[in-house]
């Protein structure tokens, strides 16, 4: 089989991009893809900030996927065991991989009230879509949870109230209804607990320690899911 592979020949088509500015080498690889087969949420891999997340994720023992198949090509796979403070929360597969792109799509259900473009045309909320500025502002932090804890939800949605493809009814596409539902509960529930003004109509990432702590009650989680 070696000596096969050492008559093989070919050719690789390899594009070298010698801009000095790390920016517009970013800019010319985004356009130069949209002319092919690649898609919005593999541009994830392209941003500072979404590389910064992944080695925050991978802290609390989580692969925050930024480019398609990268998860597959992982040596040590079981590396990634999970937050177990949030065990409870229902995952059917839990292999403790989190997509950019549906991490992206809760936390613009949860924070953002952004139903409609994660049905419609998530592609917005991925690099160089309309709405990805929208979520990702120059102060946004660089803790994981606020991305982590709707994603969480949304698996507990789809593998404990059969929320997804196995709906037959309203929550066969119900599934990022249920997490901005949840979020806004629970706002309610902070606001009758005078941790949060009555002036507010959503939580904010600014928030994310008393959702956390929230969150690290198993009773009350499971109370409010």
């Amino acid at each position: 089989a070696s000596s096969e592979v050492a008559q093989v020949q070919g050719h690789v088509l390899v594009r070298v991009f010698t801009e000095p500015d790390e920016k517009e080498r970013i800019k010319i690889s985004r356009f130069t893809n949209k002319q092919n087969a690649v898609k919005a949420k593999d541009f994830f891999a392209l941003e500072d900030y979404q590389r910064r997340l992944a080695t925050t994720f991978r802290a609390l023992g989580y692969y925050y996927e930024i480019q398609t198949g990268s998860w597959d090509r992982l040596p040590d796979q079981k590396g990634y065991q999970g937050d177990a403070r949030f065990s409870y929360l229902g995952w059917k597969r839990r292999d403790y991989r989190v997509q950019a792109i549906e991490a992206v799509k809760c936390y613009a259900a949860a924070f953002l009230t952004k139903i409609a473009v994660c049905y419609s045309n998530p592609g917005e909320l991925a690099p160089g879509g309309e709405q990805y500025e929208v979520v990702f502002t120059e102060d946004m932090p660089n803790d994981p949870e606020p991305f982590l804890l709707p994603f969480l939800v949304l698996k507990h949605a789809e593998d404990v109230l059969h929320y997804g493809h196995r709906g037959h009814d309203f929550r066969a596409r119900g599934r990022y209804f249920y997490v901005a539902a949840t979020f806004r509960t629970l706002l309610q529930v902070f606001q009758e607990a005078n941790l949060a003004g009555d002036e507010k109509d959503s939580l904010t990432p600014g928030d994310m320690y008393q959702i956390r702590e929230f969150f690290t009650r198993e009773a009350l989680g499971k109370r409010l899911l």
